[in-house]
């Protein structure tokens, strides 16, 4: 059970940074900023770009690949 919830806080943790990116890597005058998705279209288009990039992964890791590569 440790080792499952170990698995799944990496991979939160994981998923959390690749969000962050693009606020981090901004050029905006104060490196920490908090992002307002709500109001602000350049950061709703970050957040859903990177949401879809991990959803596309996550479905061909546990999805497509086993079911197309790992066939009988």
């Amino acid at each position: 059970m440790k080792k499952k919830i170990s698995f799944y806080a990496y991979h939160f943790c994981i998923c959390l940074s690749f969000l962050v990116l693009p606020y981090l890597l901004s050029s905006q005058t104060s490196i920490i900023r908090i992002p307002d998705i709500l109001h602000n279209g350049h950061d709703r288009t970050y957040f859903s770009v990177y949401v879809g990039l991990l959803l596309f992964f996550y479905v061909n890791y546990y999805y497509f690949i086993p079911k197309l590569y790992f066939f009988k």
